[in-house]
C-alpha cells in the first residue's frame, strides 16, 4: 500500500453538471472502470486537522463523494490532503 500525504494529483472528473458521483452505479453508467473511480472520505485527526482522503473505491465510512480520473490506480495507492491545519494550541500531553 502506498499513502502520499499531497494533494490529490489528477484531475478530478465529475458528473456533466459539475455535482460529484453518488454511487458507483452513476460512474459505471458514465463508463469509468472500477480502477478509474476513487472514494473520497473525511477524516478528523486528533491534533485538530482535517483531511481529505482519496483512495479505492469501497470506501464507506465518513465517504463524503466519488470522483473519477482519467489515470489508472492500482487499488492500492491513498492519497491524503489536508484541509485544515492542527490546532496551534493542541497539546498532546495535556489531559482534556
Amino acid at each position: 500500500m502506498a499513502i502520499f500525504k499531497e494533494d490529490f494529483p489528477f484531475n478530478e472528473l465529475k458528473m456533466p453538471d459539475g455535482d460529484y458521483y453518488q454511487t458507483i452505479e452513476q460512474m459505471e453508467n458514465a463508463g469509468f472502470e472500477p480502477n478509474q473511480m476513487w472514494s473520497v472520505v473525511e477524516a478528523d485527526s486528533d491534533d485538530g486537522s482535517q483531511w481529505y482522503i482519496y483512495g479505492p473505491r469501497g470506501h464507506i465510512v465518513n465517504r463524503m463523494h466519488y470522483v473519477a480520473t482519467a489515470e489508472y490506480h492500482d487499488g492500492e495507492t491513498y492519497y491524503e490532503e489536508c484541509v485544515r491545519e492542527p490546532d496551534p494550541f493542541f497539546c498532546p500531553s495535556c489531559d482534556d
